[in-house]
């Protein structure tokens, strides 16, 4: 969905040149034909790409104003937004021949939104390495969306004239955005800027603009299909893929990419080769020599759509080769079944469970059974009816590890528009379900269904015991385990910290008088700074550096008590929370300025926690029975869900694939489980 249009705010020059420290070499992103761009970070910790033009004799005012019309008036989500601008002219002094001379300078620049992760150009890499296909098809769809808003959603249309990895940056999400379209047309008058071609880029030109200097929109088209063959096969490929026929390339690509992706099912390592397929031969279509068998953008979306229909659907199902009515292998069923395959985890020795998600769609209630032809006897009974239009999470336990060499098998789920009666039973499916339901047909899909090998063996045991309480002190707050050093980091009721090594039983370090009047909430190590915080009862951080045994500052973060730290992985920042129900962001490289403020819960924040799988991205839990997913980038939260009781701690799981859970403790001792895709709440099993 676009992104309601927000109108580009004018930016003073010299507020410019502060945010980008003077436009320093620190600062630079990158440099091209008409302008450097430069990292600037405002007060309040947004950050924008400034991208300062170049002085030329032949941009007037006329050509900026027509220029900062166009780019103004794109609004997509893969397109980067432009955020402000300066146009200024300065009486400034300045060296001319030799000579110091008092001249009117103009100033102008374009400020677009900073995209984190910078250019596709950065990380193309080949196919064995560097991002996966998942991440890829994003990009090459997200690319894709882009360019047809441009072709065939604007009037008039606007071709690019200069599409490459370099003019595609990546936000936080890897989502594409194409940038710096329409320049090489609005800086015409300036060839010798770019190169001896009046607009684009060598090796990413059709042969009709080199030869004849035509310009179309099948120009833009065959730049495509040159990024996505780089983008699937590395800098190497479209050089190679003209040195070999058209299908052998394609089954070379396939072989390549099914060989490397990761599925836990041959089912889906098929339905990623076929997308991978698709893909390639669009962008061998792209790039051919006659711009008229060039498909248009239009229709290469309509192709990667239906591609992703029946991957999904050949993926999700495979209907049972003993259903013979043509209503019972209808594709959508009776039920929406989620995961498409199953995985079963073993966290005890021999039990494992699996969360099944059924959504009805339908007006009816929905009867349902799970079956396994060979391995009923590990495999716990599940039935149920699924009322209408609702969505139910069950449970699959394995009562028992299936033998040794089997790790993939399959399970039947068989569906039927029930009778009402049934609904109001013991929720079974019963076995006089078909008599009561006759004349209905009865649905049966496959799911495969996968062992966890690597957690098989794991068996939980004391490995240290440490008594980490100081003299004074018996009293434990909270711990937090150095990452690399074997070390645990404790703070205590009175005030005081220590570090205990786990290994050799003894005491690293105790400050036992960091507050000495005020207990200790909270601890955390900052690994890479060789520092340590803590939160105390009355709101103050202490931040302590353990390899120098000296304080590095301390600061009042809250009006009540630290109770939850916690350090970003790679950017400067920590995230407090506390009993006055907000959360803050401090950045140290900016003196520990809170860059964020956010009224959370209302009340006591109990627990933050970063998702390791997206660092821009945190959970929180309080004692207001809510958990809330947050963008560190926004005031507001993406996702509320109630938990219908007092949370004290969240984590994130990640069981292997694709699959993320959230999972939250609450006060009574229940553990809640929501599954990524949809946040939806799965309980515990009893």
């Amino acid at each position: 969905m676009d992104r309601a249009r927000v109108a580009p705010r004018p930016l003073p020059f010299h507020l410019l040149e502060e945010i980008t420290d003077g436009f320093s070499e620190e600062r630079k992103l990158g440099a091209g034909a008409y302008g450097s761009v430069y990292k600037g970070q405002h007060k309040n910790g947004e950050i924008i790409a400034i991208k300062k033009l170049h002085s030329m004799p032949k941009l007037n005012n006329q050509q900026f104003q027509k220029e900062y019309l166009n780019l103004a008036t794109l609004q997509h989500q893969n397109i980067v937004r432009l955020v402000g601008y300066c146009h200024e002219t300065r009486g400034e002094y300045i060296e001319f021949n030799g000579r110091t001379i008092f001249a009117e300078n103009q100033h102008m620049a374009l400020c677009f939104e900073y995209m984190c992760n910078g250019s596709l150009d950065n990380c193309l890499q080949d196919e064995s390495s560097g991002h996966d296909w998942k991440t890829r098809y994003k990009i090459i769809k997200g690319i894709c969306k882009g360019l047809k808003y441009l072709h065939e959603e604007l009037n008039p249309p606007i071709y690019h004239l200069d599409l490459k990895p370099a003019n595609i940056l990546l936000d936080e999400q890897m989502n594409p955005k194409i940038a710096d379209f329409g320049l090489s047309k609005f800086f015409g008058d300036e060839r010798t800027r770019v190169s001896a071609s009046a607009i684009g880029t060598i090796g990413y030109l059709p042969p009709e603009y080199i030869n004849c200097s035509l310009v179309s929109n099948k120009l833009d088209v065959f730049s495509l299909g040159v990024i996505i063959i780089k983008t699937m096969t590395g800098h190497l490929g479209y050089s190679q893929s003209a040195e070999m026929p058209s299908e052998e390339f394609i089954d070379l690509v396939q072989e390549k990419w099914k060989n490397r992706i990761q599925g836990p099912s041959v089912d889906d390592i098929d339905s990623c080769a076929e997308l991978v397929k698709t893909c390639i031969k669009i962008a061998l279509n792209c790039v051919d020599a006659d711009r008229h068998k060039r498909p248009n953008i239009g229709d290469i979306i309509r192709e990667l759509d239906e591609t992703e229909i029946m991957t999904q659907f050949s993926q999700a199902v495979t209907i049972d080769p003993g259903s013979t009515s043509l209503d019972e292998q209808d594709e959508s069923g009776f039920l929406e079944v989620h995961p498409h395959q199953l995985r079963f985890l073993f966290f005890e020795l021999n039990k494992a469970i699996c969360p099944l998600l059924l959504s009805n769609s339908t007006e009816d209630n929905v009867a349902f059974r799970i079956l396994s032809e060979n391995h009923m006897e590990e495999l716990s009974e599940l039935s149920g009816v699924v009322p209408p239009r609702s969505t139910q999470t069950y449970w699959l336990v394995m009562k028992k590890q299936p033998p040794a060499n089997t790790s993939e098998f399959s399970v039947t789920l068989e569906s039927c528009i029930a009778h009402e009666d049934i609904a109001d039973g013991d929720d079974q499916f019963l076995p006089e379900v078909l008599e009561l339901t006759q004349g209905n047909k009865v649905h049966k899909v496959t799911l495969m269904a996968v062992t966890s090998e690597r957690t098989r063996s794991g068996v939980t045991k004391v490995i240290y015991r440490v008594d980490a309480a100081v003299p004074v002190d018996h009293h434990l707050t909270q711990i937090d385990v150095h990452p690399t050093e074997p070390w645990i980091l404790a703070s205590h009721r009175r005030g005081g910290v220590s570090i205990w090594n786990y290994e050799t039983q003894e005491r690293v370090m105790t400050l036992k008088n960091l507050a000495p009047t005020d207990m200790m909430r909270s601890v955390k190590f900052i690994a890479r700074k060789r520092w340590f915080m803590a939160g105390d009862f009355h709101g103050w951080i202490h931040v302590h550096s353990f390899a120098m045994n000296d304080e590095v500052t301390k600061f009042k973060g809250h009006d009540g008590a630290v109770i939850s730290l916690v350090v970003h992985p790679s950017d400067p920042l920590v995230v407090s929370s506390s009993v006055d129900r907000h959360i803050k962001l401090w950045n140290w490289k900016a003196g520990w300025r809170c860059v964020r403020k956010l009224k959370a819960h209302l009340n006591n924040v109990e627990k933050v926690l970063f998702n390791p799988w997206d660092s821009n991205c945190l959970a929180s839990v309080g004692n207001d029975n809510m958990l809330k997913i947050w963008k560190i980038s926004s005031p507001l939260p993406v996702t509320i869900l109630d938990c219908d009781e007092h949370q004290l701690t969240v984590d994130y799981f990640h069981p292997g694939g694709d699959r993320q859970y959230i999972v939250t403790g609450s006060v009574s001792g229940k553990a809640r489980v929501y599954m990524q895709y949809t946040w939806i709440f799965s309980s515990s099993p009893q």
